[in-house]
């Protein structure tokens, strides 16, 4: 149980999140140990009272409009347990770009969390949480640069504040690292086998196998710091086999280098965990399983790292949305207040099923009655389309439904032009989490 907070549990995420003036807790600072229950208040700037996020919901969507979160960072600290519990030599970085909320942010540093930043702006997201007492030595610790294309401003801007572990797959990265921060420590991003993950990467990121060789070579002439080797299998791997191709490729790199009188410590399996249990074919303790005996085998000598962003922020968060109209006919169809232009994206763009259920219903009557219907968005584009077939009990103007498992890939994909940019989001710490 937590004791009432002095504080209002709202906050705006998003483009001005950090302009943004929020009430912090009334109540002395405690300490968070990831295996317990127990809550670092200083993590979160505003927590409700209430446990549960459903029923926070409930109570704000009556005075709310449009769309509105709940965390439930109760659930955060448990997939970190499961992590250390599953893969207990694996050092997460989290990676900030699936979900850059500030609170989730300061309340993962707060455990202890490292960071995988792709921009300047997520340097800056982590810098906040970490504060300004912590000086280049820790943001050097605590943050990994993997985006393997930067800009050469961004590179200057990495050794301004000694960010110096990044990820590159190419010669021509490299020319702009030698320039722009020759003594970064170099990760090898190698490209995988992910073309059964929801979002397949190596098309755009990844050196082939063949190719290592010439890289390697030019790191030797460059005179730069490699100290290791990274994959990524895709974000919502569905084949375990994806991770043992991946390890057996990035053992065959470790050895090249060594042959080249390199010597290579640092191995990141990147991501692709499963946010929870259903969200891919396989489950992340099935993962942790082929993979654990695999590192203690291969690379038991090497400092292992990981960037799960999905796994930590999938589940803690839930969306409720507001029907804004309800068209009748053979087939309802019902316009939502948010869609593919806000948290819905992956609608559209991967095909992804959010499963929708009722949160708020203002006809008891016809709660019961079941209906086949389509969800839109509020956009004028045609597509905007979030479900389409599905059966739910028959709604009305200003109902509202509710969206699980919405925490990765949804508001941090919002445009501009979208409401997403200005979400509200309530916090808790579930006595579930």
């Amino acid at each position: 149980m937590i004791a009432p907070l002095i504080a209002a549990p709202v906050t705006i995420v998003g483009e001005e999140a950090s302009n943004s003036s929020v009430t912090r807790p009334g109540k002395a600072h405690t300490t968070m140990n990831p295996r317990s229950s127990c809550f670092s208040e200083k993590s979160c700037n505003s927590l409700s009272s209430c446990s549960d996020p459903v029923e926070i919901l409930k109570k704000a969507a009556q005075e709310a409009d449009g769309a509105l979160y709940a965390a439930d960072f109760g659930k955060v600290a448990k997939q970190l347990h499961q992590f250390q519990t599953c893969l207990p030599d694996v050092t997460p970085y989290y990676a900030v770009k699936c979900n850059p909320d500030p609170h989730l942010i300061n309340f993962l540093a707060q455990l202890g969390l490292s960071f995988d930043c792709a921009s300047r702006r997520e340097i800056d997201i982590v810098r906040r949480a970490l504060g300004t007492a912590h000086g280049r030595n820790v943001l050097d610790e605590r943050i990994v640069f993997a985006n393997p294309f930067k800009a050469p401003e961004d590179l200057g801007y990495a050794r301004a504040l000694g960010v110096s572990l990044m990820t590159f797959d190419c010669i021509d990265e490299l020319k702009k690292i030698q320039i722009s921060f020759p003594e970064a420590r170099l990760l090898l991003r190698i490209a995988t086998d992910d073309s059964q993950a929801l979002c397949p990467l190596s098309a755009k990121f990844g050196a082939h196998m063949e190719d290592v060789s010439s890289i390697l070579r030019t790191v030797q002439e460059y005179s730069l710091n490699l100290v290791g080797v990274s994959f990524h299998v895709g974000s919502g791997c569905n084949d375990v086999k994806s991770y043992v191709q991946a390890l057996s490729d990035a053992r065959f790199v470790f050895d090249m280098a060594t042959q080249l009188g390199m010597s290579l410590s640092v191995l990141d399996i990147g991501g692709g965990f499963p946010g929870f249990d259903g969200d891919t074919d396989v489950t992340f303790q099935e993962i942790a399983d082929v993979v654990r005996p695999v590192l203690q085998a291969q690379f038991s000598q090497v400092r292992l790292i990981a960037e799960p962003g999905r796994f930590f922020a999938a589940c803690a968060y839930q969306l409720a949305v507001k029907v804004i109209l309800a068209l009748d006919g053979e087939k309802k169809i019902y316009f939502l207040a948010d869609g593919i232009t806000g948290s819905f994206r992956d609608a559209h763009v991967l095909k992804i099923k959010f499963p929708a259920k009722v949160l708020l219903h203002q006809n008891a009557m016809t709660c019961t009655r079941m209906r086949l219907c389509d969800l839109r968005g509020p956009s004028r584009d045609a597509v905007d389309f979030i479900a389409r077939d599905v059966v739910l009990p028959e709604l009305q103007t200003g109902d509202w439904l509710l969206f699980e498992n919405m925490g990765a890939y949804t508001m941090s994909l919002a445009t501009r032009s979208s409401s997403g940019n200005r979400y509200q989001v309530l916090y808790c710490f579930g006595a579930n989490g």
